[in-house]
């Protein structure tokens, strides 16, 4: 299938009909070279957002909780083989 997308690196996720990932297929990630300057700009977006989630106790625990499940049934929640 790597001919189809013409080399173009490409994730095809599959849901089920509730939403939950089901299977992923990656395809030429390893030809991804993001610049330094979009991971910074990324990394500048999303900062915020994650020390804010990590200052409420509540949003620890819970991802913690999920982290522990995740790891523990990682097919159920779509773990990349």
């Amino acid at each position: 299938m790597d001919e189809k997308f013409n080399r173009i690196p490409v994730s095809v996720i599959h849901f089920d009909k509730d939403g939950t990932v089901t299977d992923v297929e990656d395809y030429n990630l390893d030809k991804v070279e993001p610049d330094l300057w979009a991971l910074k700009g990324l990394a500048a977006a999303l900062l915020p957002v994650i020390r804010e989630f990590y200052t409420r106790e509540e949003n620890v625990q819970a991802f913690e909780a999920w982290l522990k499940d995740w790891e523990s049934n990682p097919q159920e929640h779509g773990k990349r083989k």
